[in-house]
């Protein structure tokens, strides 16, 4: 729709017309990634108006749905160097998500993050980007600093995004990394 620029009709509503003229707004990809991403990727729909289900059907199309939706809430797919943005030094700086972390003595910076990223490669150790399933956003991250010959690890857990604070999405995260 917004590609092409038509959304009634043919005559490319509402960006042409009498009233309007032509905006020169072009939707070009990359222009609303989260929107293509839904679109392309990780959006479950179900167009219930092309066909008449009856309450069998109905509810076996509910029950799906609820068996994704209560899944884990959280993945935790190995950090990159693209997971270091901006939001992620924010937190590592801010005192009150590091309250409780020798973090809080030191100041983080794009360089200072990349090398600690860096560290991990090669190691038995484990450092993930703890982030929310259902829209692919990034909320905190998770080190396990692993001792394969005792079958032991120190793992340390940043929630960041205090957004999401007290909805057990930490535990979450600390048992399927324990699992």
């Amino acid at each position: 729709m917004f590609r092409h620029r038509i959304a009634y009709g043919t005559g490319g509503f509402p960006w042409k017309g009498s009233a309007r003229g032509d905006s020169g707004v072009t939707y070009g990809p990359g222009l609303c990634p989260v929107a293509e991403d839904l679109h392309s990727r990780s959006f479950m729909g179900l167009a219930m108006g092309q066909f008449a289900p009856g309450a069998p059907e109905v509810t076996q199309i509910v029950d799906a749905f609820r068996k994704v939706w209560s899944q884990l809430r959280v993945g935790l797919p190995a950090m990159q160097a693209a997971d270091i943005t901006d939001t992620h030094l924010d937190w590592l700086n801010d005192t009150e998500v590091v309250r409780h972390s020798n973090q809080r003595f030191v100041h983080h910076t794009l360089d200072s993050s990349l090398r600690y990223w860096a560290g991990f490669e090669g190691s038995a150790n484990l450092y993930v980007s703890v982030r929310l399933v259902l829209i692919d956003a990034a909320v905190g991250t998770l080190t396990a600093y692993r001792n394969l010959h005792h079958g032991t690890a120190d793992i340390g857990i940043l929630m960041g995004q205090r957004g999401v604070w007290g909805q057990g999405l930490g535990l979450e995260a600390f048992s399927l990394l324990a699992d």
